[in-house]
């Protein structure tokens, strides 16, 4: 068993070197310049071999050219409220508000009716609260959304209706909306399972990209796999 391990460790070994040897930039100086010379030749094949599946071959190590780095400047002691608003930027709140004052106004001119409250077209710094009164609900937990506007006094939480009316809240969560469906084209759209939310997405996906350059070595988080167990 030992003499399996020594083996199993060499062979990483010698795939590790092997693969220093082929990223290393002389090498891959030397096989841009033979590449006008290698064209007609036909590529080699690698030698075909066995594996131990006792020891898994060790995974390649890519050639890595960037440079990680954090793309963004906040002053020193900068609040949480400074990174957030990094990515949930005026850009996107923007979008958001136009998106759903224009979805509210497609639903009164389809259904309109005497029961509905009148709606009012949302302001950017009204989005911004009724996503602030989301977070605040994951730190103070009640059963259900009408308890953090209740009547009763002993459960109470003033800051809620203090800051927005249940009403108000309640029609703003019932018209949120990301997407234009008067654009929605089923056949060209990059990706229809996620055309509600798509816009969105590819503003964060680039933001992320943008504000930071991660580093080659990667640990993918198992909440962000499919898993069905």
């Amino acid at each position: 068993m030992a003499s399996d391990n020594e083996s199993c460790v060499s062979d990483v070994e010698f795939q590790d070197e092997d693969i220093k040897d082929s990223g290393s930039e002389s090498s891959f100086s030397e096989d841009t310049d033979n590449d006008s010379e290698d064209e007609g030749e036909p590529l080699r094949e690698e030698a075909w071999r066995e594996l131990d599946t006792f020891c898994p071959p060790a995974q390649p190590r890519f050639y890595f050219q960037g440079e990680s780095s954090v793309n963004f400047v906040v002053a020193p002691g900068g609040s949480v409220l400074q990174y957030l608003e990094l990515f949930l930027d005026d850009e996107v709140i923007g979008h958001i508000t136009n998106e759903m004052n224009r979805y509210a106004a497609q639903c009164l001119s389809e259904k309109p009716s005497s029961s509905r409250p009148q709606w009012r077209d949302n302001s950017a710094a009204e989005i911004r609260v009724f996503f602030a009164l989301i977070i605040l609900q994951s730190i103070i937990q009640k059963p259900d959304q009408e308890q953090y506007w209740p009547r009763r006094r002993i459960f109470v939480t003033p800051f809620f209706g203090d800051t927005m009316s249940y009403r108000r809240f309640a029609s703003i969560r019932q018209h949120l909306h990301f997407s234009n469906n008067e654009e929605y084209d089923p056949l060209n759209h990059p990706n229809p399972k996620l055309n509600k939310s798509w816009p969105i997405y590819h503003m964060l996906e680039e933001k992320f990209n943008k504000l930071y350059t991660p580093e080659r070595d990667l640990t993918v988080d198992e909440s962000l796999l499919l898993y069905k167990g």
